[in-house]
């Protein structure tokens, strides 16, 4: 147990993946109220990282969506997500459809959509490997309505309390203009899981090639009671390029997650900083899920039947 909350700590205080750098990527999609690349393992893995599939042992419905408020409209991604996936803990399937909008990204990436289909096959309770295939329409542009990439993924359980994950994005790296290519973007994570899941830490790394900057997104969720869960992240950027900050906290979000055991809500307000370095309300993650056993529930149901002649 020593063990493990001093490699907590030690995650928790190492930076790790700059993407400001870089045309936006189109299959960056929703931004979920959390998410663990080596440990999500329900319908969102489409998103997060795919080899999660895998991992499933029931099916999932989810819908999920991220509002920009009205400050960081013209800078902030807005979406809605549909996701669908099924598994029996050895082999996992899913789709999702989002509607995307990357101000950031230009009049190219304003408004378009994104379909994945993903699936994965694992070793059971240990190593997972899975894909995704991406493609997209868009009213305004050929070239991304014709677009292509693929995803690949990897999750390892190291026990009950440790797991890794890697995930490679666009490792196809299709061009999104002539001379543009979409470049691909490495995001490995560390995620820990003490007191039978009451208390977990995360850390995602993301990294781009022959990019000089890193993005950290700690993670840290609790549950004092069962169905009711309380997290929190943030995304930091440690920029080694000339004139950029070395460490730069760039967004703060947390909430709570209520499960009723076959359905849950989860809500986080993000706080980013702003145009005058101050930090300020600038949106809400939202997801909600349907799923028959998915998590311990607010009102655990009774294992015992009743027969009344």
């Amino acid at each position: 147990m020593k063990t493990l909350l001093v490699l907590a700590a030690t995650l928790l205080c190492t930076p790790v993946v700059a993407q400001e750098a870089l045309l936006p990527s189109p299959s960056q999609g929703i931004q979920l109220p959390y998410g663990s690349v080596a440990a999500q393992d329900d319908a969102t893995a489409l998103e997060i990282n795919p080899a999660g599939l895998a991992f499933m042992e029931t099916g999932e419905l989810g819908f999920g969506y991220d509002a920009a408020a009205d400050d960081f409209r013209q800078v902030s991604n807005e979406s809605n997500a549909f996701f669908m996936a099924a598994g029996n803990g050895i082999v996992g399937t899913g789709f999702s459809f989002q509607g995307l909008s990357q101000p950031s990204g230009g009049a190219l990436l304003d408004t378009y959509r994104k379909y994945t289909w993903g699936a994965a096959i694992a070793i059971p309770q240990r190593l997972s490997l899975g894909f995704n295939v991406n493609w997209f329409g868009s009213s305004d542009s050929q070239r991304l309505d014709e677009l292509v990439s693929y995803d690949l993924g990897v999750q390892l359980r190291l026990g009950e309390h440790v797991a890794l994950g890697a995930m490679l994005r666009d490792v196809n790296e299709p061009f999104l203009s002539a001379s543009a290519a979409t470049r691909m973007r490495t995001m490995f994570g560390v995620h820990i899981r003490l007191f039978s899941g009451r208390l977990q830490l995360d850390s995602t790394s993301t990294t781009v090639p022959e990019v000089d900057a890193m993005e950290w997104t700690p993670r840290l969720m609790l549950e004092p009671l069962s169905g009711l869960r309380i997290f929190a992240s943030a995304r930091a950027v440690l920029d080694n390029r000339p004139g950029q900050d070395d460490f730069d906290l760039r967004e703060i979000w947390g909430g709570l997650e209520l499960s009723f055991s076959s359905f849950g809500v989860a809500y986080a307000p993000t706080i980013a900083r702003g145009a005058n370095d101050d930090f300020k309300l600038a949106g809400l993650r939202a997801y909600h899920w349907f799923s028959p056993s998915k998590q311990r529930g607010l009102f655990a149901g009774s294992s015992r039947w009743i027969s009344v002649n």
